[in-house]
């Protein structure tokens, strides 16, 4: 048979006769897709991608099957096999006996699901809320007097059902939003606050499977500072947003979506699809409006850096403007502009790559669970719980943690599969995110549960907060505290918090001392570092510093998770040395000091002696790069595509948080010279660039984990 198949099936004609009359058996025995690296002695028959329709015969003759099959080491078909079976994509990427489960459970059964997510962003005040309020046909009547802003986020499961090119609010009256509810196709929104606080649960929704809608008031200069005046209670003073134009928060949540969404094997723009709202249409004088159309658009499309192929994101047929008015209802031309609104996100959400694809059915049994435990206003389902229910008793562990895990991937929960996690799944991310915001809300809120003079003031300069404030903050009663111990170490997962000591209960009863933990919440943190903080740094011995340069933007929850993360192994420093962009940490042996510190575009990592007697030796500091580096994967992992970043040096002598663009070297270049003392290669390559000497083997000696390091430098360290 492996004759005749590769030696008779010489024309196109007869290899697509072959494919469609050989058996299964036949096809799977010898078929491999045109990328497939055979193994030594293997015997195959290779399916060219063209002409078109080849590997859909391929795939279509081993159906479900073919996600099992050999060839799925070629991840050039995976996208065509996706679409042609209709096949989540996470699922895609699992390992071979997850796919073997989801196999056989889909062959029992499976359902095609049209669901999207809209996610509504924008700066405070833009006028998110108004317009999901307006796509929702809410009369003014119906509204309170004021628009309120958005607090945290506001999760709106099952808003909306496409029916005839439109959209149709599930929550009126006219509709039962539980009947059929599997079989409709649904969109549910999420409308993000534009308080800069909250960015910290980005990670949470931000999603490749969702659409964006990023809200622009075209009524202000995208030149002009947001957030000017200290009365405004949205006032980022001291963050490290602090001095932001609309143009800089414009560029901030597009460079965002492309972080959190991309997905590398996909070159077409609907990838990641951002609508743009240009809302107060009706606030733009009335000479501006004449020559209008467009133009805000050509306006911040040239604010666009084109080496960060952001334009890919955005189109002028997904760009539309609208009106806010006040008090009144829309008019028939301002109703007209929502529905325009409302018809593009039907088209954008039906071009999603995941519109329809199949699940197995007993997995839909599970989003009907979540739909019914939420209206009865469960938060927290336990997985032995779960497991008792009669329609999963017959899976087993793992196809309940493949079925966890493929709703988690796609936003629905928040699950982790480890110990101290997996045991509790939070099947309500609306109340996991509250429990976030209550702690951070406004003053005039949590004022009242301070003990402390000026606690909230603290808190809200530095990020920390006691046990008892929050427990207080939550209330001592509230569902929140008794499930405290579930939600803190969730929080500690995504980086939002980190415990950063234990103090004395300051309300002790006699017997036993309790200790309470204090919390950090890196995000809050508006602390300077000062040249106080750098004299840290001063008159010890340290490495040079490592970068980890994302090369173009670095979203600032990275740099929050890693801090939080570092908790986890080491003490800090000294707390007043936990800063808005710069962390210190100290070694269990106190012979190392470790300073984590964040830039424009990296994290850069130095470690230092407590002063000139102590020695470094460079196997504790590639110790704790090798701990730093596994932090900083699995942070960038948690996305759809693993963010890429490049490990290298400044080749100046840099602060921990100096930006590094102008003077940076890959490692891999620097490993690769040929001579340990030279010129620096940027100023080879870069105009006006001050000629300096690098030393190869300073840069590599503490960090360079290769054994083959150039002449096996002992040590001589020209000084840093």
């Amino acid at each position: 048979m492996y004759a005749f198949v590769t030696e008779c099936l010489v024309q196109g004609s007869d290899l697509k006769f072959f494919m469609t009359t050989a058996s299964r058996d036949v096809i799977s025995e010898y078929c491999r897709s045109w990328g497939y690296e055979r193994s030594e002695g293997e015997r195959c028959l290779y399916i060219p991608e063209r002409p078109d329709g080849m590997y859909d015969l391929f795939i279509e003759k081993l159906q479900l099957d073919i996600i099992i099959h050999c060839t799925m080491s070629d991840k050039n078909i995976h996208n065509q096999i996706k679409s042609y079976l209709k096949i989540p994509e996470e699922v895609m990427k699992w390992d071979i006996d997850a796919r073997k489960r989801f196999v056989e459970i889909s062959k029992q059964g499976s359902k095609n699901m049209c669901r999207a997510r809209g996610m509504i962003v924008g700066c405070a005040g833009a006028g998110k809320t108004t317009l999901l309020r307006q796509l929702q046909r809410t009369q003014k009547s119906d509204c309170p007097s004021s628009t309120e802003t958005t607090i945290g986020l506001e999760i709106h499961e099952d808003l909306f059902e496409v029916k005839d090119d439109t959209l149709i609010d599930l929550n009126s009256k006219t509709e039962n939003k539980e009947d059929g509810s599997q079989d409709k196709q649904i969109i549910s929104m999420t409308d993000f606050a534009g308080q800069v606080a909250y960015y910290a649960c980005h990670q949470i929704y931000l999603s490749r499977r969702a659409f964006y809608l990023v809200v622009m008031d075209m009524s202000k200069r995208l030149d002009e500072v947001v957030h000017t005046q200290d009365t405004d209670r949205h006032y980022p003073k001291g963050s490290l947003f602090h001095g932001w134009a609309y143009k800089d928060y414009f560029l901030f949540w597009l460079r965002s979506i492309k972080t959190y969404c991309e997905d590398r094997n996909r070159q077409e723009a609907i990838n990641s699809p951002v609508i743009i709202i240009a809302s107060h249409h009706d606030c733009v004088k009335e000479k501006q409006q004449i020559d209008s159309a467009n133009s805000f658009y050509n306006k911040f499309e040239k604010c666009l850096p084109e080496e960060q192929t952001l334009k890919g994101l955005i189109s002028k047929t997904r760009y539309y403007e609208v009106e806010c008015p006040e008090k009144i209802n829309l008019n028939e031309h301002q109703a007209e502009m929502i529905e325009n609104v409302r018809k593009c996100i039907v088209r954008t959400a039906q071009n999603l790559s995941h519109w329809g694809e199949k699940i197995p059915i007993k997995w839909t049994m599970f989003e009907h669970l979540l739909r019914e435990n939420k209206r009865k206003t469960m938060k927290i389902l336990s997985r032995n719980e779960l497991h008792r229910k009669k329609e999963f008793k017959s899976l087993d562990e793992f196809e309940i943690s493949d079925m966890l895990r493929y709703f988690k991937e796609i936003g629905l929960i928040i699950y982790f599969a480890e110990e101290g996690l997996k045991e509790n799944i939070i099947i309500d991310v609306q109340w996991f995110v509250d429990a976030f915001k209550n702690i951070i809300t406004d003053p005039t809120h949590v004022e009242p549960f301070c003990e402390r003079v000026k606690e909230w003031e603290i808190f809200m300069k530095t990020g920390r907060i006691s046990d008892q404030t929050l427990v207080k903050i939550w209330g001592e009663n509230s569902f929140y505290v008794s499930t405290k111990d579930i939600i803190i170490p969730y929080m500690e997962k995504l980086g939002i918090l980190a415990i950063v000591r234990k103090e004395e209960d300051a309300r002790k009863k006699l017997g036993a001392m309790k200790m309470r933990p204090v919390y950090y919440i890196p995000s809050i943190n508006k602390t300077d570092y000062t040249k106080k903080c750098r004299e840290i740094t001063v008159h010890v011995n340290k490495t040079p510093v490592l970068a980890f340069s994302f090369k173009t933007y670095i979203p600032h929850f990275f740099f929050f998770r890693l801090v939080a993360l570092c908790f986890s192994v080491w003490d800090p420093l000294r707390e007043d040395l936990l800063c808005k962009n710069v962390a210190f940490y100290k070694d269990k042996g106190g012979d190392r000091n470790i300073a984590i510190g964040v830039n424009k575009t990296s994290i850069q990592l130095q470690v230092f002696t407590p002063d000139k007697t102590i020695q470094l030796t460079h196997d504790k500091t590639k110790e704790i790069r090798a701990t730093i580096e596994k932090m900083i994967n699995e942070i960038t992992c948690t996305f759809h595509h693993h963010v890429l970043y490049e490990v290298g040096y400044p080749c100046k002598d840099i602060d921990i948080t100096d930006e590094d663009e102008d003077c940076f070297l890959s490692e891999r270049e620097v490993a690769q010279l040929s001579t340990n003392k030279r010129i620096c290669p940027n100023n080879l390559s870069r105009k006006n660039h001050e000629n300096h000497e690098i030393v190869r083997d300073d840069l590599l000696y503490y960090w360079y984990t290769v054994s083959n390091l150039h002449n096996k430098v002992k040590k001589k360290i020209s000084k840093f």
